[in-house]
């Protein structure tokens, strides 16, 4: 399951807005524009990574530019793209070869927990006439959820239990729902590592649906339910069916008439050996 957010940012929708009229315009060289700023996926799946190169006929740009992507983690730069290095080797591909398309996505295989560390960014150099130029797009930051576990806990079987791990961010929030009321919830904590463990708890109730769901802000991102079926009463457990014992009685009369038969089949034997 793949899940792209977008903030709303009244800047970067204002300075989006401009970039847009200065390219119909022509007045401006190039933009790329990378949306959304985050992305959820879940561990050991693909991650798209979207990056578009804009510009009109009029600003005389170069073929084949050159793409460039990166993940910056504080001062530390890794390329993905072109010649992944250290932990991207051999996991990242083009979603479009053609060099001059404006797609300039990148399809980032087998995501890792290692993978939501920093951010990624798109950036392109290319040429107008005699000069070079450069520019690059928002940046991306992927966050990473693994399987949902709803059952009951195993300390307690009277107690429901939802968990699953999530990469680090406050905004991951996992709540117990009954009837679309929430019952509980736990957010992610302020300082945890790069791994990040939720689990949330609620009393059973026989015969109730529940269900847990795993939020970003407002977002849903994953959902399970799970129901417990009506508890057997006590007279039933300590007394149970008797099965045998009803087995036993249906065995009576079958085994009365077996011996009928047999002992009619010695009494006519034994009358055709006496003379006459």
């Amino acid at each position: 399951m793949k899940k792209d957010l977008q903030a709303f940012n009244p800047k970067r929708q204002l300075w989006n807005y401009v970039n847009i009229v200065l390219i119909a315009a022509g007045s401006w060289a190039q933009i790329v524009i990378q949306t959304p700023e985050v992305i959820v996926h879940k561990l050991s799946q693909n991650a798209t990574f979207n990056c578009e190169f804009i510009h009109t006929p009029e600003q005389q740009v170069e073929p084949n530019p050159i793409l460039y992507w990166h993940n910056i983690v504080q001062t530390n730069m890794t390329r993905l793209w072109p010649d992944a290095e250290h932990p991207f080797m051999n996991r990242v591909d083009v979603l479009d070869h053609d060099c001059n398309s404006s797609n300039r996505s990148i399809l980032l295989k087998n995501i890792q927990w290692e993978d939501s560390q920093g951010q990624y960014e798109c950036k392109l150099s290319y040429r107008v006439g005699k000069d070079s130029k450069r520019t690059k797009g928002i940046a991306v930051k992927l966050l990473i959820y693994d399987s949902l576990f709803l059952g009951l806990h195993p300390e307690d079987n009277g107690t429901l239990l939802c968990a699953v791990n999530v990469s680090q961010d406050l905004r991951f929030v996992l709540s117990i729902l009954h009837n679309g009321y929430e019952l509980a919830h736990k957010q992610n904590p302020r300082r945890t590592p790069l791994i990040s463990l939720l689990s949330v708890s609620h009393p059973l109730e026989n015969d109730k649906e529940y269900e847990c769901q795993l939020k970003l802000n407002s977002t849903l991102i994953l959902r399970h339910t799970f129901k417990q079926p009506l508890e057997t009463s006590a007279a039933q457990e300590l007394f149970p069916e008797p099965v045998f014992l009803y087995g036993a009685i249906l065995l009576v009369p079958i085994i009365v008439l077996l011996a009928l038969i047999t002992t009619m089949s010695v009494l006519q034997r034994s009358h055709s050996r006496w003379p006459s």
